[in-house]
């Protein structure tokens, strides 16, 4: 194979790599989470910033390993295959003027260089860019600088940010952004900025409490419409499961539904869910799971109350199997090893429609 395809190669898999870490980061969460709540405010950050993540101990591994600006070392260095370069400029030349698109450029453009020249990167990554993108080289170059120093003062402040509340900490994140970035921030956290605005928004439906539920769900389907009108349908379809999940979430919805008889409550659920884009199968599917969540909340709440009432009378592990097999069957032996680690699920705030 020849030094030309193998570097083409080597290109392509560590494309495939950096797909699946941005992918790590959707959205680009500041501390990714299973069990983000939007309607904290907890700001994103972008994948962006990934760019620069770790500079800092590069560059000092750089300087350790002996690097040079010697005339054989330089003369050793290759360059970014001809046809990438063709398809890095397709990819991105047509909104390289946009502060998102020049970060996409230099992360992908940064995986390879630090890949290949790992005592250089740094080094190569200006002759790089001004070979693919001669005009916007010196522009990129800044940008990656700054986010380089954003990066670091992140790291830096993560566990006072974690102290803070929501609107403290978008405000302070914003401050710092416009400060390294100046108004390509906006470019720049594209995606941060609709969540910020998404999650204000949703924390305001949430404190309006001259709002039916139904004029809620039907506020908050506008507020989707608006901050995600730019994205395909089939996409939004998808996720109607994740928008209903975060309305539902809402201490006033959940306040409004739990003082609803059963019935009217499945109706407005299956409303809530319809309204959100959600089929008619999956409503069915989801009518049939409230039902049968109600019922085992129902038998937990009868359990605990049969276990404090036995546990009065002294500690009788026996017993207390035999009453947790009455209750639950063969699941009694989970109830049970949930239990000995200090878990007791129906202690939890029942959510309805969520759990």
């Amino acid at each position: 194979m020849s030094d030309k395809s193998n570097s083409k190669l080597r290109f392509a898999m560590i494309s495939a790599a950096i797909v699946l870490t941005v992918v790590v980061f959707v959205d680009g969460r500041l501390w990714p989470s299973g069990n983000h709540n939007y309607a904290s405010g907890i700001p994103a950050e972008p994948d962006q910033s990934r760019v620069a993540a770790g500079a800092e101990n590069s560059r000092l591994e750089g300087k350790a390993s002996g690097e040079t600006e010697d005339t054989e070392a330089s003369a050793e260095i290759s360059t970014v295959p001809a046809d990438w370069k063709s398809e890095l400029r397709q990819r991105f030349g047509k909104t390289i003027t946009h502060g998102h698109t020049q970060t996409k450029a230099v992360e992908k453009l940064l995986a390879y260089l630090k890949h290949e020249y790992p005592d250089s990167w740094r080094r190569e990554l200006e002759r790089h860019l001004r070979e693919v993108f001669p005009e916007y080289a010196a522009q990129m170059l800044q940008l990656f600088e700054s986010m380089e120093a954003y990066n670091t003062w992140l790291e830096s402040e993560k566990h006072n940010l974690m102290q803070m509340d929501a609107e403290q900490r978008r405000k302070l994140l914003w401050d710092m952004r416009y400060s390294y970035f100046g108004d390509q921030a906006k470019e720049i956290w594209q995606a941060a900025l609709k969540n910020d605005e998404f999650a204000r928004s949703l924390e305001q439906l949430d404190a309006n409490s001259a709002l039916t539920l139904e004029q809620k769900v039907s506020d908050y389907a506008r507020l989707l419409d608006r901050v995600y009108a730019h994205s395909d349908a089939q996409i939004k379809s998808r996720r109607s499961q994740e928008f209903s999940d975060r309305f539902l979430s809402l201490d006033s919805v959940q306040s409004s539904l739990s003082e609803m008889e059963p019935s009217e409550r499945y109706d407005a659920l299956r409303q809530v869910r319809a309204q959100l884009g959600m089929d008619e199968a999956a409503q069915n599917r989801w009518y049939e799971l409230d039902k049968k969540r109600d019922e085992r909340w129902q038998t937990g709440q009868q359990y605990m109350q049969a276990r404090e009432n036995l546990l009065a009378h002294g500690d009788d592990p026996a017993a207390l199997r035999d009453l947790q097999l009455d209750y639950f069957g063969p699941e009694a032996e989970i109830i049970a090893n949930e239990e000995a680690s200090g878990y007791f699920r129906f202690e939890e705030a029942r959510v309805y429609g969520r759990n």
